[in-house]
């Protein structure tokens, strides 16, 4: 997957949108051979050197397969995420 991250609005803000990542296997364990399109908005906060935490926006759709579970036009899946190097 290719991305492009770029500075936000204000210092220590990075935003990366419109990523794209197609066939996404959903999960083979519950859904089979089920695969979706996913694009992927973030807002990174660059707290220190070491130090990470945003939000991210996964758009999923085009699910395909026979075990799918039945989506709505514009499933969002919202996380929040942290990160630290050692």
């Amino acid at each position: 997957m290719e991305v492009s991250v770029t500075q936000g609005d204000t210092e220590g803000l990075a935003e990366m949108t419109g990523a794209q990542q197609k066939d996404v296997l959903l999960n083979e364990a519950l859904h089979g051979d089920c695969t979706v399109d996913m694009t992927i908005d973030v807002v990174m906060v660059l707290n220190s050197d070491t130090d990470v935490s945003g939000t991210a926006t996964l758009n999923i759709a085009d699910a395909q397969g026979e075990l799918c579970p039945q989506l709505v036009d514009g499933c969002d899946v919202l996380l929040d995420f942290v990160g630290s190097a050692e």
